[in-house]
């Protein structure tokens, strides 16, 4: 687990953090990332997460956010300010424990912008996604992902 004492407060670059990190169970509830800009490889692997909800709505991202193995993430949240570039997919989240809920709650936190790419395939609640479900992103400029 990470303990709740690391300060993050002044962390911009959170490329590859848990990358591979596969007995990674928790994070702490306030992890700071409002000064992050970088999440790519941010989570890959991450297979004995039990639990977790990340709030990253706090971080304005501008390059890619990827999280993969996860089935015990059952939250996730994007800052709606964030400009995300690199190539698509911009957020990548794969084979994860986001239920149509928690999808749909992703979708419903991220910002308007245009040519962008939200991956979710293998999530836990991707195939119970509707075509309304999907135009909570679409409808503001994303291109969604789920196979």
């Amino acid at each position: 687990a990470v303990p709740a004492v690391l300060s993050t407060a002044n962390v911009t670059n959170m490329s590859a953090m848990f990358f591979g990190c596969t007995s990674l169970r928790a994070v702490p509830a306030d992890f700071n990332v409002s000064k992050v800009t970088d999440g790519t490889d941010f989570g890959v692997s991450l297979r004995s997460l039990s639990r977790t909800t990340l709030d990253l709505s706090a971080a304005v991202i501008t390059t890619k956010l990827k999280i993969t193995e996860a089935q015990g993430l059952r939250g996730l949240l994007v800052c709606p300010t964030a400009t995300w570039t690199g190539t698509a997919p911009q957020i990548d989240i794969t084979d994860c424990g986001l239920d149509r809920t928690a999808l749909i709650a992703l979708f419903n936190s991220l910002g308007t912008i245009s040519g962008k790419t939200i991956k979710v395939t293998g999530c836990t609640g991707t195939a119970d996604l509707t075509a309304g479900d999907i135009a909570i992103a679409t409808d503001k400029g994303w291109t969604v992902t789920t196979t």
